[in-house]
């Protein structure tokens, strides 16, 4: 089942455009999804010039931000020009640079001028430190800044068949549905019209549901959050459970399936910004958006 482009547009995404994966490591952004930042690193290929990315970025997250890593070597353009050619095309897009530490206060200087002064960058600098450790909360700090998270709390992402769970009815039958999304604190599914299997009151706590995610097996409590119709059945909401009583799945099991939930979310977004490829055109000769 395919989620519709509405439920993956929905919340404000962060994109690192080829940032130095020594100094930001894709498994940060594992790690932002924890704190309900859902970022994504975008690498340069010879195939797809990387401002036809961005312009695909742009051309469907309009909330998103940009972070351009300005010690990369382009070919054929200079950052300066491409981020131009960026904010003519999409005056309105939130974007910011990464770079290495630079040596003095005057080489500071001159970068400020250039990317955030000249060209109006509006989501500031992140100077990363050449101990990457040290760099997960400069950026989760520019991150709050930012408001990076939107009004989330968390992540949803959509399962598209690859996440289900088994539910024991009061006959003590085993009853699997499919997963709608899941997140780090609630999940959803769908009831179709006239299925009467699936009988829980209003925030009624179910015991010691097993759940299959990417291949991920797991068991956690879990509290009926809300319903409503919908379309294609009865949609319902739930929140894990964990076993001190709190909302959320157990640390144990959110350390294990965050990997799966971010595999999700990635595949999901990158997948409609390559359909999207298309539809940007850009001059062979000027580099400019058409």
């Amino acid at each position: 089942m395919e989620p519709s482009n509405t439920e993956i547009l929905q919340g404000r995404k962060t994109f690192f455009i080829t940032p130095d994966k020594t100094l930001i490591p894709p498994v940060f952004m594992e790690d932002y999804l924890r704190k309900a930042y859902e970022c994504y690193i975008i690498d340069y290929d010879i195939n797809i010039p990387i401002q036809q990315k961005i312009g695909a970025i742009l051309s469907l997250f309009k909330d998103s931000i940009i972070f351009y890593n300005i010690d990369y070597k382009l070919d054929g353009i200079t950052w300066p020009n491409l981020i131009k050619l960026v904010k003519n095309k999409y005056p309105d897009a939130i974007t910011g640079v990464v770079c290495s530490k630079r040596n003095t206060p005057a080489e500071k200087k001159v970068l400020e001028e250039a990317f955030i002064t000249r060209l109006e960058m509006n989501a500031g600098c992140i100077e990363l430190d050449y101990q990457k450790n040290n760099n997960f909360p400069l950026i989760e700090k520019v991150l709050y800044e930012n408001h990076a998270s939107g009004r989330r709390k968390s992540v949803r992402a959509m399962c598209q068949r690859n996440g289900l769970f088994n539910f024991e009815n009061q006959k003590g039958q085993k009853i699997t549905y499919w997963l709608n999304d899941i997140s780090l604190s609630h999940f959803s599914f769908t009831v179709q019209e006239g299925d009467t299997q699936f009988n829980v009151k209003d925030y009624e706590k179910v015991n010691n549901l097993s759940f299959v995610v990417k291949g991920i097996r797991f068991k956690s409590d879990a509290v009926l959050f809300l319903k409503r119709e919908t379309p294609t059945g009865m949609l319902y909401v739930f929140a894990f459970v964990a076993p001190n009583g709190q909302i959320g799945l157990d640390p144990i099991i959110r350390d294990r399936i965050v990997p799966k939930i971010y595999e999700l979310l990635q595949d999901s977004c990158f997948n409609l910004i390559k359909k999207t490829y298309d539809s940007i055109v850009i001059d062979p000769n000027t580099s400019e958006f058409l």
